[in-house]
């Protein structure tokens, strides 16, 4: 990447020629990722990190050779470092489809944990350890990571307990998936609570010494709590965290491109914060069931929805919180 950076300062050392690449090439504005007053070596680091933490490096680097097809850095970084086919992510939705699709809610700090895992890794075997195990937040995972990864064939849920099944006969089971990567994306949840870490680390040997090299991801999400953590080699996931802000954010971008009065993102942000605080804090599966609920009510009757975010707003108390 810092020999991109160099490649890119060559070919861009320009601001303006920068901002007219991105602006015909990929339909982005440059100021929306970096600031007015830098140079334009910073300018090209923050355009790099902001494309690798929002999985669009590839369109940028693919747009800057397209762009700039004379430039020497360009094509000697090429050369060096392209020197095999990367499988292409799934294009997201469009924004407007996305703030509807609570897979896509925040959670930005996990999510470039995923990507930095991604762009390091020396194999085509991904592994995650996520904490937090409530499985409707690593359904939603899941359900993101094709948006990273590209089309993924997601397995059902697999536990480790010893009681259900020997370690070995689990990982012949994972290892059974294997001819599916010829045609998509793996994507296997494992359930790890109770599961004593030891049980973990065998597993996980056993998976990775008969993974063999292939062409697209397999990806393993672990879900559960280790007293000793997860072995080497397993990521393990920061903690999902919602704040009554981070809704509030959401609602005010989902009202505004819906063209509602702004008054509205409060009362939805708080229809949410209200069903789902659980007496000390935001419970992150009551976060997502209401959501889910309100976005489908909002998408099956709008008109109705919006009545009773006024009604909502109209009663709501104007005293500070």
């Amino acid at each position: 990447m810092r020999e991109l950076e160099a490649a890119l300062l060559d070919a861009y050392p320009y601001r303006n020629d920068l901002e007219r690449m991105l602006l015909y090439g990929l339909q982005r504005r440059l100021s929306t990722y970096v600031g007015g007053d830098l140079g334009m070596r910073e300018v090209i680091f923050k355009l790099i990190e902001a494309a690798f933490a929002e999985n669009w490096l590839e369109q940028l680097i693919e747009a800057a050779l397209t762009d700039r097809a004379g430039n020497a850095g360009l094509r000697a970084w090429e050369r060096t470092h392209r020197w095999r086919p990367v499988p292409v992510a799934q294009p997201p939705p469009p924004q407007d489809l996305q703030l509807l699709d609570s897979a896509f809610f925040d959670l930005q700090q996990l999510k470039r944990a995923v990507q930095e895992a991604k762009f390091e890794a020396s194999s085509r075997l991904l592994a995650f350890g996520v904490t937090y195990s409530e499985m409707l937040f690593v359904n939603k995972l899941c359900s993101w990571l094709p948006y990273c990864l590209g089309e993924v064939e997601r397995k059902e849920w697999l536990s480790l307990r010893p009681e259900l099944a020997p370690v070995d006969v689990r990982v012949k089971h994972v290892l059974r998936y294997l001819p599916d990567l010829e045609w998509a994306n793996v994507v296997c949840p494992v359930l790890t609570d109770g599961v004593p870490s030891a049980v973990v680390a065998q597993f996980w040997d056993g998976v990775r010494e008969h993974c063999g090299h292939h062409e697209r991801w397999f990806v393993m999400v672990f879900a559960g709590s280790l007293p000793g953590g997860y072995p080497s080699g397993i990521t393990t996931l920061p903690a999902p965290q919602v704040d009554r802000f981070d809704l509030a954010l959401w609602a005010q971008e989902v009202v505004s491109r819906r063209g509602w009065p702004a008054t509205l993102a409060d009362a939805w942000s708080g229809l949410i914060e209200e069903e789902a605080w659980d007496g000390s804090r935001l419970d992150i599966r009551l976060v997502y069931e209401s959501m889910d609920r309100s976005i489908r009510d909002a998408r099956q009757d709008s008109a109705r929805f919006r009545r009773q975010l006024e009604e909502r707003s109209h009663r709501a108390d104007p005293a500070p919180r």
